[in-house]
């Protein structure tokens, strides 16, 4: 136990750990809440809504992963799904109201 804690009480690391949790995910949400603007809405839910397969896909040079049958089949899934809302004519909802049902 000695070993892993070890260094725990230098203030260098922990700038370093404190800087990669904060930066990156401050930037990529800025990044994200930007482009957002830039595109359609459902351009933007299509892309995000592919977040799992885009991970998946990069996992496999990156982190040398396997991809099973489940793997494929969910990322399909995925994004037929987002496709199917993107492409998928909106639904029109006409609300009536009665005054006499009050």
């Amino acid at each position: 136990v000695e070993a892993l804690t070890r260094g725990w009480g230098a203030l260098a690391p922990w700038l370093l750990v404190l800087y990669c949790a904060v930066v990156p995910g401050a930037l990529a949400d800025v990044l994200q809440q930007q482009a957002q603007v830039a595109v359609r809405a459902a351009e933007a839910s299509l892309l995000l809504a592919s977040e799992p397969v885009w991970a998946a896909l990069l996992g496999l040079p990156f982190l040398g992963e396997a991809v099973s049958n489940g793997v494929l089949l969910g990322g399909l899934l995925i994004f037929l799904g987002a496709a199917l809302a993107v492409t998928a004519p909106p639904l029109r909802v006409s609300i009536t109201t009665s005054t006499t049902d009050l």
